[in-house]
C-alpha cells in the first residue's frame, strides 16, 4: 500500500477510507496510489489531462448515438 504518512491525517483517513471502499474500481485506486507516490502536482496536471481526454471521447461517443 502507497506510504500516506506525508498526508494530513484527516485527508490521510479519507484516502484510506476510499482505498479500501469495494465500491471503488480498483483502476481508481491503482491511480490514486501512484499519483500519491508521485509529485503532487504534476500527478494532478496529468490526471486533470487525463479525464479532460475521456471527457471529450465520453462526449463524442454521446453525441454520435
Amino acid at each position: 500500500m502507497t506510504n500516506l504518512n506525508h498526508i494530513p491525517k484527516k485527508l490521510r483517513q479519507d484516502i484510506e477510507d476510499l482505498l479500501t471502499d469495494p465500491s471503488i474500481h480498483d483502476y481508481a485506486k491503482d491511480v490514486i496510489c501512484k499519483g500519491l507516490d508521485r509529485d503532487c502536482l504534476d500527478a494532478y496536471r496529468d490526471a486533470q489531462l487525463a479525464a479532460d481526454i475521456l471527457r471529450k471521447v465520453n462526449n463524442s461517443i454521446l453525441m454520435e448515438g
